[in-house]
């Protein structure tokens, strides 16, 4: 395993670097890296063998992998014009190694490299870092002006057939690049605040729907079981269940960290039955109240593994209309508790599922 180490770093150094032209302006070198969740470990990586060199990173959805080299570099040269990057790098899974390229899309150049890895997490780990160790070379000849790589030979389309009668050609957006949307699930606990006891309500959450880049949208559902609600007068059972819509926007990204805004719309059923009631109280029927609430919450969450997050989230919930609960009595209803119209909230849930990049 060491040999193969120290074979792959030796093909990393070997970075041909050719006619070194002056050096490029105090500007930092702009790289966009174009990787999915699945790729993150890599990125990590690469971010750390770059820290001490003068480059800017940006991330970017992954790129499309089928077709030729020219294609892909015609893709990345695209995408390097929208996000103004000097330089654009994305990686290829294949087997138990990596295939590292580094284009440079004003030159036209494209460096591709084969990373080999090998059984065992240590070998893993080598691979990954030889991987990052290819990127920091390349990129540290771009930044003192040299080039990279070979030209790849320039994909074009065969020219159209020429016919008076035919329509002008619409311009298509490329999809090159752009993230699918992708299934997601998320299963946890969480603590409702709602004034009728210190501790709160406590129970289940769980979702499920798609994710695309920063974007994501699900069926949630939770489930707070029956809690114990007593006074001097009457002692009433209590649960809850909420269906409804949650959308949520990623506003801050990087491999391991995401910070993100969460907004649900649902319908909540609060279930009541009596127990008990003191003296001449009645108990009423067992009955379900139903009303509407909005949730927005912020939410931090780390990464776990691949495709695995763990979110932390606060916020609060609103209801539209807050459910009395009670006993009859011989002067009419006698009010035994009632939630808050806003309920403080706090979650913890774990999320599987792929499509949480950075756009």
């Amino acid at each position: 395993m060491l040999a193969r180490a120290a074979a792959t770093l030796a093909l990393a150094a070997a970075v041909t670097i050719v006619a070194p032209a002056p050096a490029r302006a105090d500007a930092p070198l702009r790289v966009l890296i174009l990787a999915d969740a699945a790729e993150d470990d890599v990125v990590a990586r690469v971010e750390g063998q770059v820290a001490d060199l003068p480059v800017a990173l940006a991330r970017g959805p992954a790129l499309a992998h089928a077709g030729a080299l020219g294609a892909q570099l015609a893709a990345a040269r695209t995408l390097a014009r929208a996000e103004a990057a000097d330089a654009v790098v994305w990686f290829v899974r294949d087997a138990d190694g990596w295939i590292v390229h580094v284009a440079d899309p004003a030159a036209g150049r494209l460096l591709v490299r084969r990373v080999d890895g090998g059984a065992g997490a240590m070998a893993a780990s080598a691979a990954l870092e030889s991987a990052a160790l290819v990127v920091r070379t390349a990129l540290r000849g771009l930044a003192a002006g040299g080039e990279i790589g070979v030209a790849p030979e320039p994909v074009e389309a065969p020219a159209p057939a020429p016919s008076p009668l035919a329509p002008a050609p619409v311009a298509e957006r490329s999809t090159a690049g752009v993230a699918p949307f992708a299934p997601i699930a998320t299963v946890g606990w969480r603590a409702t605040i709602d004034g009728d006891a210190a501790a709160g309500h406590h129970g289940l959450t769980a979702s499920l729907g798609v994710a695309r880049a920063r974007w994501q949208a699900a069926l949630a559902l939770a489930y707070l079981p029956p809690r114990t609600q007593a006074s001097s007068l009457a002692t009433i059972e209590v649960d809850r269940q909420e269906l409804g819509v949650a959308v949520q926007r990623g506003l801050v990204a990087s491999a391991r960290w995401r910070v993100t805004a969460t907004t649900a719309v649902s319908a909540v059923r609060f279930g009541r039955a009596t127990t008990a009631t003191a003296g001449a109280l009645t108990a009423t029927d067992d009955r379900a109240t139903w009303t509407a609430a909005i949730a927005p919450t912020l939410g931090a969450a780390r990464r776990l593994g691949a495709g695995a997050w763990l979110e932390l989230e606060l916020g609060a919930t609103a209801l539209t209309t807050v459910p009395v609960f009670g006993v009859t009595g011989a002067v009419g209803f006698v009010e035994v508790g009632r939630p808050w119209r806003i309920e403080p909230t706090v979650g913890l849930r774990v999320r599987v599922g792929g499509g949480w990049s950075v756009e």
